[in-house]
């Protein structure tokens, strides 16, 4: 990292564009060619649910009116994994919805389609790699 604040990592920029939905002009330079390789996104989100339990965020967001809009990952014991969608049924009104997964890497490649559906700060994903 430098003294502004440009991060080079292509794993940490992954992470923080999971978690900030953001990426300034140049670590955007830093992604090769310019998009986000699935195959890192899928090892970042496997390690954030390992390490956490959830992703992003080492918790959960809030839900309902709380929480705001949100697609967010749960892992629990057993390995079930679960998709957490928080969305708006009016405005500033929000209702909670899960998705249960049997396997970690079907939820993860849902997460990462309904992210890539909302937009990821211009960026796009490169599935091929």
């Amino acid at each position: 990292m430098n003294g502004w604040n440009e991060i080079s990592d292509e794993k940490e920029l992954i992470l923080k564009l999971f978690n900030t939905g953001h990426l300034n002009v140049p670590e955007r330079g830093n992604l090769p060619e310019g998009k986000v390789r699935v195959s890192i996104a899928q090892k970042v989100i496997k390690e954030g649910l390992q390490l956490f339990g959830w992703f992003p965020g080492p918790q959960q967001f809030p839900v309902g009116d709380e929480g705001g809009s949100y697609i967010q990952l749960e892992i629990r014991q057993g390995g079930k994994v679960f998709l957490h969608h928080n969305f708006e049924i009016s405005f500033l009104k929000y209702d909670h919805q899960t998705i249960e997964f049997g396997n970690m890497d079907i939820a993860i490649k849902e997460y990462l389609k309904e992210r890539e559906d909302e937009g990821l700060d211009g960026l796009n994903l490169d599935w091929k790699s």
